[in-house]
C-alpha cells in the first residue's frame, strides 16, 4: 500500500497542507497590504462620489483608479503564490468549515479581480483612455455612455458584495481568535 507521503508527491503543491502552522512568508503580507488597499480604494471611491469641490473628486477618482489597479496586481499575485505553495494545515473544526472557508476565499480572490476589470472597463467606456497616477491604460471596449452605467453598476453592485464578503472574512476571524481560540489569525500575522 502506497504512503501518504508518495501519494501526495503527485499532487500540486497548493493541494498538500503541510504540518507547519503558518502562511508561506509572501502571503500575510500580501493579505495585509491587500485589505489596506481595500480599505484605500473604499475611502476614495465615497470621496470621489460625495466631494464637489475644485477637482477634488476627480483626484479621489483618480486615486480609486491607480489603487484598484494596485489591488488588481497584488491579487494576481497572490493567486499564483498561492497556487504554487502548500497551505498550512487546516484548522477547521469540522468539514463543513472548511468548504466554507474554501468558498469565501474563491470568492474573494475572484472579487478582487472582477470589480478592478469592471471598472477599467467603466472608465474604457466612459472616457475612452483609463487615467491612473503614473500611466494612461488604452481603451478595451467602445465609448458608449450606457455601456459605461451598466459596467458601473456591476462595478458597485459586485464592490458591496465584496465588502460583505469581507466582513463575514473578519467575522469568521474574530470567531476563530476570540471564540475557538485556534491560531487562524495569528498565522495570518505571521506568528
Amino acid at each position: 500500500m502506497p504512503s501518504h507521503r508518495a501519494s501526495s508527491a503527485r499532487l500540486a503543491p497548493s493541494q498538500v497542507a503541510r504540518n507547519d502552522d503558518r502562511w508561506e512568508k509572501p502571503l500575510p503580507l500580501l493579505h495585509w497590504a491587500t485589505a489596506a488597499l481595500l480599505l484605500a480604494s473604499f475611502a476614495l471611491a465615497v470621496a470621489g462620489a460625495w466631494i464637489e469641490a475644485d477637482g477634488w473628486d476627480a483626484l479621489a477618482r483618480l486615486g480609486h483608479r491607480t489603487v484598484g489597479a494596485i489591488v488588481f496586481v497584488l491579487t494576481v499575485i497572490r493567486g499564483v503564490t498561492r497556487l504554487r505553495t502548500s497551505p498550512p494545515r487546516s484548522l477547521a473544526a469540522r468539514r463543513w468549515q472548511s468548504r466554507a472557508a474554501t468558498l469565501l476565499h474563491a470568492a474573494l480572490y475572484g472579487l478582487l479581480v472582477a470589480i478592478p476589470v469592471l471598472g477599467y472597463l467603466t472608465e474604457s467606456a466612459r472616457k475612452g483612455t483609463v487615467h491612473f497616477i503614473a500611466f494612461d491604460g488604452p481603451a478595451l471596449v467602445p465609448h458608449d455612455r450606457a455601456l459605461a452605467e451598466t459596467l458601473q453598476a456591476v462595478h458597485q453592485g459586485l464592490a458591496w458584495t465584496l465588502a460583505a464578503i469581507v466582513a463575514a472574512h473578519v467575522a469568521a476571524a474574530a470567531w476563530h481568535h476570540f471564540l475557538l481560540r485556534d491560531r487562524t489569525l495569528l498565522r495570518m500575522l505571521g506568528r
